[in-house]
């Protein structure tokens, strides 16, 4: 089998899709499955890219670029799989490989809310017409969680197309990962709180940077990829007496990222809206506490609303306390718990149910394609 993904951005724009496909198309190549990405962006100007020398990689410009690459590469491709909400980019994967009669999956991850009118504005048109279209031709919808699954539904999903298979992580990878010293690696002194994940707007970075007053013997780590946000971040940094206390990395291996949970007070998140954060995977997968709002996806994470990790988005003394109570506990997270989220959110689990999906529709259902079809992750 080999399966064509398409998503704007490539590995070298490594966010929370990204990994995503990264992960998932490891895990269908050691199934024996060849793996094609169509994108559209540039490699880094750094030249960064993580490892993935065994995926094809292919930049296209736009829809006829893409078109003419999928025409001539046709009987190569068994199954379109499409990434990401609110792109032109994967509505244009969608529509090339029905027109070229390739079965068709989609993925939209997560709707992220308008951040002004004028944006709410914007995105209701862009979700009454190419949302609708693109969730009405894909053969099947991937949904992360039944959130995502009832969003897509309001946009236009019929639900006997949707398959809820959450987001995951190579959790043997992760655990058996080389231990270094975090600290000793990039100069930091104190204990430390830690974010992961993109510098952008909707990822409100400022919160955590003003909520970190309330802890003045503790230093906050940044790690991530500039989205549009790194000056604010630094100026705010700045503006709070915060520079000296604030260690920023745009780049770090997966090894150091790890070592960075391994040695971290708790990671914490302070997002808009998400759909199911690969980041509280990862550190759960290592018994680092997890500090996270009650949005999108999140909740529905197995544990984190029973375990006080929760907090109302934007509520600064529930943040405060949740940290605090992390503090305090030092880890103590329940190993039932844990066990579970390594049963539900392993790429070993749901890679095969993904797979399985696109063996149903290149050759039909067969009698346990629905054994994994269920209504919870």
């Amino acid at each position: 089998m080999h399966v064509v993904f398409v998503n704007q951005f490539s590995f070298s724009n490594l966010g929370g899709v990204e990994l995503h496909i990264l992960n998932l198309s490891r895990e269908l190549i050691g199934c024996g499955v060849k793996v094609t990405l169509i994108c559209r962006d540039q490699i880094a100007k750094d030249g960064w890219r993580p490892e993935a020398n065994d995926i094809e990689v292919v930049r296209v410009s736009g829809f006829r670029e893409m078109f003419a690459f999928m025409r001539r590469r046709k009987e190569d491709f068994d199954i379109c799989h499409a990434h990401m909400s609110r792109k032109p980019f994967s509505f244009y994967g969608i529509l090339c490989a029905r027109l070229l009669n390739i079965p068709t999956v989609f993925t939209p991850h997560c709707f992220y809310p308008g951040t002004s009118v004028i944006n709410q504005t914007q995105k209701w048109i862009y979700d009454n017409t190419i949302t609708h279209a693109t969730l009405r031709m894909a053969n099947r919808v991937v949904n992360l969680t039944l959130c995502d699954q009832a969003e897509a539904m309001i946009f236009g999903m019929e639900r006997s197309k949707s398959r809820i298979i959450p987001n995951s992580v190579h959790f043997s990878q992760i655990v058996s990962s080389q231990s270094v010293s975090f600290k000793a690696k990039y100069g930091i002194e104190r204990d430390y709180l830690l974010y992961v994940g993109r510098f952008s707007p909707e990822k409100c970075i400022d919160f955590l940077l003003r909520s970190h007053i309330s802890f003045p013997n503790v230093d906050l780590v940044l790690i991530g990829q500039n989205d549009g946000e790194l000056t604010a971040i630094l100026r705010l940094a700045q503006e709070l007496g915060l520079s000296d206390r604030i260690h920023l990395i745009e780049r770090a291996a997966f090894e150091d990222v790890y070592a960075a949970y391994r040695e971290a007070l708790a990671l914490i998140l302070a997002s808009r809206y998400e759909g199911l954060p690969t980041v509280i995977l990862e550190a759960r997968a290592l018994g680092t506490p997890t500090i996270a709002p009650r949005v999108g996806g999140i909740p529905f994470i197995h544990g984190l609303d029973s375990d006080g990790s929760l907090y109302a988005w934007g509520d600064n003394d529930g943040y405060v306390k949740c940290v605090k109570r992390a503090i305090e506990n030092r880890r103590n997270i329940d190993t039932a718990r844990q066990s579970a989220i390594f049963e539900i959110y392993d790429w070993r689990v749901n890679g095969l149910k993904i797979l399985t999906l696109y063996r149903e529709l290149v050759n039909g259902p067969s009698s346990l394609s629905e054994a994994w079809v269920s209504d919870e992750p």
